[in-house]
C-alpha cells in the first residue's frame, strides 16, 4: 500500500530536491516479532525501539482479503500490509485494533510530486 502524507525531507547534499513536494512511499518490514489483538483504548502510533531495532505500530484493521490471506492495518495516514504468513490474518475482523512489532522497516520511493 501506499503511504502519502506531509514529511520533512532532509538532503543527503546540498542539491534542492523540491521544497513543499510531496513525497510518495511504499512501506514494508522484514520480520515480525510480536502480533497481537488490542482493546480500543490504545491510541495510533508507530514508535522505534532503538534498544532492540524494532518498530511497533498500533492502528486497526482497514482492508482483509476474502480469501483472508492479506490484511492492511493503517495508522493515521500509513498503510500497512501484512501476509497470513506473518500475522494470524484469519483472527481478524474489519476495524480489529492491533499492535504489531517488527524489525526492518523501509520506505520505498515512489515518487515526487
Amino acid at each position: 500500500m501506499l503511504f502519502e502524507g506531509k514529511s520533512y525531507f532532509v538532503p543527503y547534499d546540498e542539491e534542492d530536491k523540491g521544497d513543499k513536494c510531496f513525497y510518495s512511499v511504499e512501506t514494508t518490514q522484514e520480520t515480525i516479532v510480536r502480533f497481537n489483538k488490542i482493546n480500543e483504548t490504545q491510541e495510533d502510533k508507530i514508535e522505534y525501539n532503538e534498544q532492540d531495532e524494532t518498530y511497533t505500530i498500533i492502528g486497526k484493521v482497514i482492508f482483509i482479503s476474502d480469501d483472508k490471506e492479506i490484511a492492511i492495518v493503517n495508522i493515521a495516514d500509513c498503510d500497512f500490509t501484512f501476509d497470513k504468513d506473518e500475522i494470524d490474518v484469519g483472527s481478524l475482523r474489519l476495524m480489529d485494533r492491533v499492535e504489531v512489532t517488527f524489525m526492518g522497516l523501509t520506505l520505498w520511493d515512489e515518487g515526487i510530486y
